[in-house]
């Protein structure tokens, strides 16, 4: 179109006359002229925005982040020591983005060195060895599943843990950790064979450096009486680390008084050299005990799991004159410094023992309740602890407590608090507080003439309700260390000497939604004004 239209056409823009039909044909041509005009720029803008924004990716910060720390932000994606297959692919997917991933991946050596392996499947030997092998000197772990199958001791149905690739991988593979899976003792035993196998023809097997082992029996106990033929007489003779889970005695037994007669015949040898030692069981009797802990004078941390067992009959034995003897004594279990009792039923006989250990030098204990316990607050958790404490004679050591999904009355909870006046640590997880008529357990401690909890250092209340935490909270830190707001310093002011306490955190329940309590509270402004780490997790709402 000729330029010169468009200052004929110009005369329009500085007044308000009409165009006529020819003129107004001129105008659409020139508008369509520069919207044409438009949109090529556009398009050109659009491609110069494309490579502008490619330069500038080469120049960001990204790109600059070192491979050690994308090495440590994966460890946060697969948190996981041990990958299973679905982890093991999201790893290999993660390599694939880029190079440098790739790279940043295979130098954390820890997202290598441990594997789930199930043996429904062929196990690939090769490809196990190359995923090990980029673990470094990281210690490795290795588990087996083994699936349920016949008989094992059946030529017609072949037991699954007779796998010579698995007994190659165990022969050669320097491993650190090992657990196994399976249906019973003789699925071990049968591994043991495969393995006898493999380590003919090595002149050193890696199997026997193995530090640390754990066995899961799921549904039958098939040991030999004899003890020369027990499996434990098969275990590598340098672990330090044992864990063991029998199983279930309604699966196991054909009734409950067999599983109190049946002794686990550990060797002595193996027993003595364990520093850490964890049994998961629900058999009744005394007779798995004194087979494990009259020689576990070296474990110093020691783990039971009850499984829920409502009804402990440890006087199943007929010599009832050594039951009440064992009772009287107790097991002396002078290293322990770490005592973990899970699954327990409150006011059952599963906490009986506590009255059957002695634990001098303990510094931790930590007391866990079955999940599904009956409500049934009517027991006295500050006659067993206390107890506990006083004939193991471990009140000056112990300093960690924690408590864990049971139900209590608010003093019985303030009673056992007492009993322990030299904490440092108390974590108290999942509690319902019940009969709080005169106070909470921390109002109630706030009454002694004797401050409780004196050197309390770190505070858990894990799991709470987030009222019922509000008014622990203000009972307990207020009584601790009253203090006053000062206006111009605008910080807390308080004439009492410092506070031993150095690390609150408080997580909650899931509720129905309604106003945080804790939101801008004056008592935990003042804390972290004093230098207190205080961490309020967030409250998880229903609608």
């Amino acid at each position: 179109m000729p330029r010169a239209a468009n200052k004929a056409l110009s005369y329009f823009l500085s007044n308000n006359a009409v165009p006529n039909l020819c003129e107004a044909a001129s105008i659409q041509i020139e508008m369509d002229y520069l919207a044409a005009h438009i949109s090529r720029l556009r398009s050109k803008l659009k491609k110069l925005e494309k490579q502008f924004w490619s330069y500038s990716v080469m120049l960001s910060p990204v790109r600059r982040v070192p491979a050690e720390v994308w090495g440590e932000i994966f460890t946060y994606v697969i948190p996981d020591d041990v990958l299973e297959e679905q982890k093991r692919c999201q790893l290999v997917d993660l390599q694939l983005v880029c190079k440098a991933w790739r790279d940043a991946a295979r130098l954390q050596h820890r997202l290598w060195s441990g594997l789930y392996i199930s043996l429904r499947q062929t196990i690939p030997l090769k490809k196990i060895e190359r995923w090990f092998g980029r673990s470094g000197s990281t210690p490795k772990s290795l588990q087996v599943f083994v699936p349920g199958h016949g008989d094992c001791e059946n030529e017609g149905s072949p037991c699954r843990s007779h796998s010579p690739a698995l007994a190659t991988l165990l022969a050669e593979e320097r491993l650190d950790r090992f657990s196994l899976t399976c249906k019973g003792p003789q699925c071990f035993h049968n591994l043991l064979n495969a393995l006898k196998s493999a380590k003919a023809t090595l002149y050193g097997c890696a199997w026997d450096c193995l530090n640390f082992i754990a066995l899961k029996f799921t549904e039958e106990w098939n040991e030999s009486p004899e003890p020369s033929k027990s499996m434990f007489f098969r275990l590598p003779f340098n672990v330090t680390s044992f864990e063991l889970e029998l199983p279930s005695r309604y699966d196991a037994f054909g009734s409950e008084a067999d599983s109190a007669m049946t002794p686990l015949h550990i060797p002595p040898s193996f027993l003595v050299q364990l520093s850490s030692l964890s049994l998961r069981c629900d058999w009744q009797g005394l007779q798995w005990l004194e087979c494990v802990l009259p020689l576990c004078t070296n474990v110093q941390t020691l783990k039971f799991d009850f499984l829920g067992l409502e009804s402990w009959e440890h006087d199943t034995s007929s010599d009832e004159t050594h039951v009440q003897q064992r009772l009287r004594s107790g097991f002396l279990l002078p290293q322990v410094r770490t005592l973990y009792l899970q699954n327990l039923v409150a006011d059952s006989h599963p906490m009986d023992i506590l009255s059957l250990i002695l634990t001098p030098q303990l510094v931790d204990l930590d007391i866990g309740f079955h999940r599904n316990d009956p409500e049934d607050s009517d027991w006295k958790l500050a006659e067993h602890i206390l107890a506990f404490v006083k004939r193991s004679n471990c009140g000056a050591s112990l300093r960690c407590f924690r408590l864990r999904h049971v139900q209590l009355k608010a003093g019985e909870l303030a009673n056992t608090l007492r009993a322990l006046p030299l904490l440092t640590h108390l974590t108290l997880e999942d509690i319902v507080m019940i009969e709080m008529e005169n106070g909470d357990p921390f109002y109630l401690l706030k009454t002694d003439v004797q401050p409780s909890l004196s050197r309390l250092e770190t505070l858990e209340l894990l799991h709470f309700r987030p009222n019922l935490c509000h008014n622990f909270l203000q009972s307990f830190l207020q009584s601790r260390r009253p203090y006053r707001w000062d206006p111009e310093e605008q910080k807390p002011s308080s004439e009492v000497p410092e506070d031993t306490l150095k690390r609150l955190i408080v997580t909650f329940q899931t509720i129905p939604k309604e106003k945080q309590p804790l939101k801008g509270d004056p008592v935990l402004r003042a804390l972290r004004e004093c230098g207190v780490l205080v961490h309020i997790g967030p409250i998880s709402y229903i609608d």
